[in-house]
């Protein structure tokens, strides 16, 4: 009986003889710095740009670990390129850090390139030729960040932030959320699970997702989004919308442009829209209110209702309706499978399955 408990004492000893305690700190001072790389496995890193020359890093480490080496921090100076490496105790049980932080403030002039194993990423303040990020798993933040070509950011797991960009974003994330704010470039955003968030944006935008809602407002130019199962709503766009919904519901407001609205299963919701418009809804309804057309206009349901209220004077309107099993309505105007009205240069096509078409215009 008592091998049975000095066996577990044992075990219980040896693993508090073999924990230690880390408390390191490194501070290192470069000049002529203009590209840095950093490697990074389980540490947080900050970067921020500065009006400074130098490139100064404060890097702390506390927690302990059980059994294996130290972690370790390697720097590398070859040129005007700076390496950063963090080296991770190939042989240890667990670690556990309270604080683990890599602080760099260079040159806002810096190149960097950021690859991160697992750890949260905060970049600011840069005006450079080369912005990229990749993280498998944390959190990334960029903000003011002005470059000449296209910032990228990539990551497998975790949420991405991305905030007063000056040039193109390209933003790819596996899951996590993606939110991107003031952004003067092409934004092409894409996850596989995750909402995808853009607002405020002077250029085009195009954004796909497989699972998560897509919310896009204030873009000053055209957009695109497609997803397989998720809501979309585009709000104060001037510009083409092109929206492709799989699995939700597409709503548009206060927007102008051509409008090319498809879902298979969900209603398409329009509100304060001036333009061409050619939506169709497989298992939805579509509706509209304050709409003014312009052009060639198709309105398509299978199994579902259209509505759509109109600014347009009535003799600018030529309708051609038809409907295999539903009422149709222009005005006071009724009847079933066609009805033709109007002679106006502005023509609004009505096909609907099982579901009736009601069309008011002032």
């Amino acid at each position: 009986m008592k091998k049975f408990i000095i066996l577990p004492l044992l075990f219980l000893s040896l693993i508090a003889f073999s924990k230690r305690n880390i408390d390191k700190k490194i501070t290192k001072n470069y000049t002529g710095i203009s590209n840095i790389t950093c490697k990074n496995k389980s540490i947080d890193v900050k970067l921020i740009g500065s009006e400074d020359k130098n490139t100064t890093i404060k890097a702390e480490i506390k927690g302990s670990i059980l059994r294996g080496n130290d972690i370790d921090i390697k720097f590398n100076k070859n040129g005007n390129t700076l390496d950063i490496e963090v080296i991770y105790p190939s042989r240890s049980i667990s670690m556990n850090f309270s604080k683990a932080e890599i602080y760099i403030v260079t040159n806002k002039s810096t190149d960097f390139l950021i690859d991160s194993s697992s750890g949260d990423i905060y970049i600011e303040g840069f005006d450079n030729n080369f912005s990229s990020i990749n993280s498998s798993s944390g959190e990334i933040t960029v903000d003011n960040i002005k470059c000449s070509k296209t910032v990228t950011i990539k990551a497998s797991s975790g949420d991405i932030e991305a905030h007063n960009i000056q040039s193109s974003l390209n933003v790819k994330a596996s899951s996590g959320e993606i939110t991107a704010e003031d952004i003067s470039g092409v934004v092409m955003a894409k996850a596989s699970s995750g909402d995808i968030e853009i607002k405020k944006c002077d250029h085009d935008v195009k954004i796909k997702t497989s699972s998560g809602n897509i919310l896009a407002m204030n873009i000053n130019g055209n957009i695109s989004g497609y997803s397989s199962s998720g809501d979309h709503r585009y709000t104060d766009i001037s510009g083409n919308i092109e929206a492709r919904a799989s699995s939700g519901r597409v709503n548009i407001n206060d927007s102008n442009g051509y409008f090319k609205l498809n879902t298979s299963s969900g209603n398409i919701d329009l509100t304060s829209l001036s333009g061409t418009i050619n939506a169709e809804a497989g298992s939805g309804n579509i509706n509209g209110k304050d709409i003014t057309l312009l052009k060639s206009n198709k309105f398509t349901t299978n199994s579902g209702d259209t509505r759509i209220s109109l600014n347009n004077s009535p003799q600018d309107l030529r309708f051609l309706l038809t409907s295999r099993s539903g009422d149709l309505h222009i005005n006071d105007m009724e009847n079933e499978k066609n009805l033709t009205y109007g002679n106006g240069s502005i023509q609004i096509i009505g096909k609907s399955g099982s579901g009736y078409q009601k069309y008011t215009s002032r």
